[in-house]
């Protein structure tokens, strides 16, 4: 039986928008896990970033189609796909307040 969880052992699917700019990141470098991908574009977050990701992830691939037989999107895609990942990290260390605009996140103390 140790064989088979080799072979189905996954670990769990990221739900943070760091997670989620990891896995974008995967998938665009090819280094993601099998699954990854069809994960991010199937699944409802209730995080506003992590839709807005998503639905700028649908777009590449029609504004950037594949130039041959293999492949989601074309070079310019995969490096639109790192600079969404990009901007869902860096949209993580700014809280947006009703009042005064965007404020630095406090981070932990090293």
């Amino acid at each position: 039986m140790k064989i088979f969880g080799r072979f189905f052992a996954r670990k769990p699917p990221p739900k943070t928008a760091d997670g989620i700019a990891a896995l974008i990141e995967g998938f665009a470098n090819g280094t993601g896990g099998r699954w990854d991908w069809d994960y991010f574009i199937s699944t409802h977050f209730e995080n506003e970033r992590i839709n807005w990701a998503q639905y700028e992830c649908f777009k590449v691939e029609q504004e950037f189609p594949r130039t041959g037989r293999v492949g989601w999107c074309n070079e310019k895609g995969l490096d639109r796909l790192r600079a969404i990942a990009s901007e869902l990290r860096a949209s993580g260390k700014v809280d947006i307040t009703t009042e005064g605009g965007p404020q630095e996140k406090p981070t932990a103390p090293s």
